[in-house]
């Protein structure tokens, strides 16, 4: 994913809230220079994360290491990964009502089929 670029230095990525006090962690072992936005807050509570442009292959590196999402202006993390297997769930839910329903409306059909 390609962050927002504010000039040939710097550029700023989202990380999710719940995210970015381990994200912060991880930029302060690896010496990394990052400034945050607190002011600026999104609608869906991400912190806004701004680097020098030297040090974005450690950073792509810290987020792929420790597998933290990461977006830039227009594009948005979702918790899809912390709801996964919620969302798997209620799909295998779904298609096994359907199966039962469908096998309920043929058995009703073949055994009323006369009346």
């Amino acid at each position: 994913m390609k962050p927002t670029i504010f000039d040939n230095e710097q550029y700023r990525i989202y990380i999710p809230f719940r995210k970015s006090i381990d994200f912060e962690s991880k930029l302060c072992e690896a010496n990394i220079e990052y400034w945050t936005d607190s002011e600026m807050q999104t609608a869906s509570g991400d912190i806004r994360f701004y680097f020098n442009k030297k040090d974005a292959a450690r950073i792509e590196k810290i987020l792929k290491e420790n597998k933290i999402q990461s977006a830039d202006d227009f594009k948005v993390p979702s918790d899809y990964p912390a709801y996964q297997k919620l969302y798997f769930r209620a799909i295998v839910l779904a298609i096994a009502l359907f199966v039962i329903g469908f096998i309920i409306l043929k058995v009703y059909q073949i055994l009323f089929k006369d009346r």
